[in-house]
Parts: structure tokens; sequence; C-alpha cells
């Protein structure tokens, strides 16, 4: 008996366990959904305002407002003078004088305050027209703005004010498991999303809907011009994925689209991570040398999946598993903590299985070299003449080359970790540092 109670306690603490942890969890997100909402609220403000200003709807209020202060002031000193002594109290301060102007040119008409006197009665009848005219064009070019607002980011032909967003160029069978890669990472929940294509309007409704827990926007047109990529605020993008597209005729003249797309980008912003999609292995050198940061052909591993699964049966499923975003666990890449560093990876991968992950390898990213890292005697007439020539040109002291980086799979145990290591994790998530 006492065994089957304690089993039954045991029962009962995991479910109070499990039920707080869904709880944590959804509280975490829903502060994470509030935080995202406000960044986006106070980025639309900012375009909104400037829609306002060039409607010019602040002189169409400034004018309401001149008619309420002028019909309260005339028509109250009026009734103050020539009506009762009753009027004189319902006119005689200028909160009430200025009430009464508002409802009656907004036509409410409550009549807890109205003119007596003939001339008084003249002049409001004027400005109750006045202020219909008046009011109505001001209501009016105010609705324009939100409807022109709404319209014009329904269709993706507004420019997008996000920053350190990820812009998607191109549409593709991939574009579900690229977002929902992204959005499954801290970071990537954090960031904003940009589709730059050229769908029809209703199928992009759809992608909206279907992740509208996500800060997503949308930008119409080719992702090869640059007045498309300014729309989509490239310059102030964290990274840029190129798609090749789906039922490609000419493989090649798709990749040289995808080229174009590449050159355009980084001649916008150089320091944008970009990451393109290749379909014939053979282009890869000439995407590589518009100095994008990583080339994926498609259909580069086919081969060796269909190999695997005649070889060794089962394989391919593990690696569908590592390589699908719908099952527990991802490949992932994560950063060592640093008083790790120095250890040995023995070490690191006790520490990490400890944490429920299992690490497998060490990637080595080396530290590009910036011109201020060379340029490091400031009384050098060389060194002057280099700073120089660049502010001459309205450029930053630009990067030396891209680091490059080493992937180490099942490194020995005695390997140390050094200080531009990550490490290669196999879990349902990031690990905190």
């Amino acid at each position: 008996m006492n065994g089957d109670e304690d089993s039954g306690q045991i029962g009962d603490s995991a479910v109070t366990m499990m039920l707080q942890t869904r709880l944590a969890a959804a509280v975490h997100h829903s502060t994470e959904w509030l935080h995202l909402r406000w960044r986006v609220l106070s980025r639309g403000w900012g375009i909104f305002w400037r829609d306002i200003w060039r409607e010019n709807i602040p002189n169409a209020a400034l004018a309401v407002l001149l008619l309420i202060v002028v019909a309260s002031v005339i028509v109250g000193l009026i009734e103050h003078s020539l009506g009762s002594e009753t009027q004189r109290i319902n006119y005689g301060t200028a909160i009430n004088a200025f009430y009464w102007s508002v409802v009656t040119l907004a036509t409410v008409g409550y009549g807890d305050i109205a003119p007596q006197s003939q001339l008084g009665r003249a002049l409001t009848s004027i400005f109750i027209l006045m202020g219909v005219a008046t009011i109505s064009v001001f209501t009016a070019t105010l609705a324009s703005v939100f409807t022109a607002k709404k319209i014009k980011e329904g269709r993706g032909l507004e420019k997008v004010k996000a920053k350190d967003h990820v812009v998607l160029c191109g549409w593709s069978r991939h574009i579900d498991t690229i977002m929902k890669f992204l959005s499954r990472s801290e970071q990537g929940r954090k960031r904003s999303f940009v589709l730059v294509n050229a769908q029809p309007e209703g199928e992009m409704s759809e992608v909206l809907y279907r992740y509208d827990h996500l800060d997503v926007h949308l930008v119409h047109g080719d992702f090869v011009q640059g007045s498309v990529l300014r729309r989509a605020n490239v310059e102030e993008a964290f990274a840029a994925i190129i798609l090749t597209g789906d039922n490609v005729v000419d493989p090649n003249a798709a990749d040289n689209r995808t080229l174009q797309a590449a050159l355009a980008i980084k001649s916008l912003n150089p320091d944008v991570k970009v990451v393109c999609e290749a379909l014939n292995p053979d282009n890869e050198q000439h995407l590589r040398r518009a100095n994008v940061d990583d080339v994926i052909v498609s259909g580069e591993f086919s081969g060796y999946l269909l190999g695997a699964s005649t070889a060794s049966p089962g394989l391919h499923l593990a690696i569908r598993e590592l390589f699908s975003v719908e099952v527990r666990n991802d490949l992932l890449r994560n950063p060592i903590p640093e008083q790790l560093r120095g250890k040995t990876f023995a070490e690191l991968h006790a520490w990490f299985r400890k944490q429920g992950a299992l690490c497998i390898g060490i990637i080595v990213e080396e530290r590009r070299l910036n011109l201020d890292d060379v340029l490091v005697d400031d009384f050098s007439a060389i060194d002057r003449f280099i700073r120089s020539a660049f502010s001459a040109a309205g450029k930053e002291l630009a990067f030396m080359g891209r680091g490059r980086a080493e992937v180490i799979m099942n490194p020995p145990d005695d390997r140390v970790s050094g200080p531009n290591d990550d490490a290669i994790l196999i879990a349902p998530k990031l690990i905190p540092v």
C-alpha cells in the first residue's frame, strides 16, 4: 500500500511540474508577443505621422480648432452682452463658450447651452455650416491616410521601416521551412521578416495569416531591382536569403538572377549576411566571388541520402529528423560558456550533456581583419593617407576579407576550446550560456 501511495504521489507531482512548466512557457510566449507588438506599433507610429504631415492634416486640424475658438469668442461675447442673466452665466466662462462651440460645430447639439439673441442664432447657423464642411474635410482626409496605408501594406508597396531584420527574396516551397526554423530560435522570434517577391496578393495574404504571430512585412516587386530592395530596407537588414524558385526551366538563368540580386544587396549593405540557393553546382564559385556568405546547392545531398537509405536502412530517417522543424531535435550552433574556454572537448561534451544536449563538433570561425586592426600607428604618414582616402571616398574602414569557418566533427577528447569556437549540438533548443 505504501508503495502504491508513493507512486501516486510521484505521479501527482510529475503532473504538477508539467502543468507549471507549460504555464511558465505560456507566460513567456505571451510576454514575447506583447514585446513584439509594442515594437510593431512604435515603428508603425513613425510611418503614420509621416503620412499625417504629407496630407496636411495638421493644417486641417488647426483650421477646425481655429473655427471652434472664433465661434466661441464671437457668439459668447454677443450672448453675454445681449442675452439674459441666464445667458451671461452660460457664456460667462471661456470653458462654457468653448464647450458650446465644440458641441454645436460637431452637430451633436445637446441643447443645454444655446444662443437666445437673433444675432447669436444667425451667426450660429453660419458657423454650423462652416463646421460641417471643415470637419468633413478633416475626417475624410484622416480616413484616407489610414485607408491608403492599409492598401499599400497589403499590396507590399510601402517602404518597410524594420531594422536588423531578415529579407527573404523570391518564392519557393522552402519558405515555410525557413520561416518555421528561424522563428523557433530565441533571436529569430525577435526579428522582423520581409518577404520580397511578385506573388499574387491573395497568396501573400495567406502567408500573413499563417504567421500572424510574427512581425512579417511584404514588399511586392522584382528583388533584383535596387528600388525594390530599398523598399525592403536592405540597408539596415541583418540577413538576406535568396531563393531560386520552383519549376525553373533554365537553372543557369535562375542562378544568374541570384547572382545579380546578391551583387545588388551587397552594394546597398556590404555587411549584410547573404545566403543564396544555387541550382547548378558549377555556379557556386561565381556566387562566392560575389562575396556571399553561404551558398546552398539545391539537391546537393540527394545522392547521399539515396545511397544511405540503400546501404544503411534507417540512417536517412535520422538525417531527416535533424533537418526537419517538425520534430523535437535540431542541429544547432551554440555559444560555448566562458568558463569552458580553454577546457577540453570531453569537459565541454559532459557539460552540454547535463543540459540535455549532445555536442558532436566544433565550429571555429576566424575573426575578420579590419583596417582598424592594421592601422595601429596614428602618427604614420601612410596610415593617415589611407584613412583620409577612405574618408574622402565616403566609406568606412572596410573589412579586408571575410572570416572563414572551419568545422571539426567528433574532435578528440583532449582538444582545447579556443576563443573563436562554437559548439555544434543536437538539441531541442539553444542552451543559454
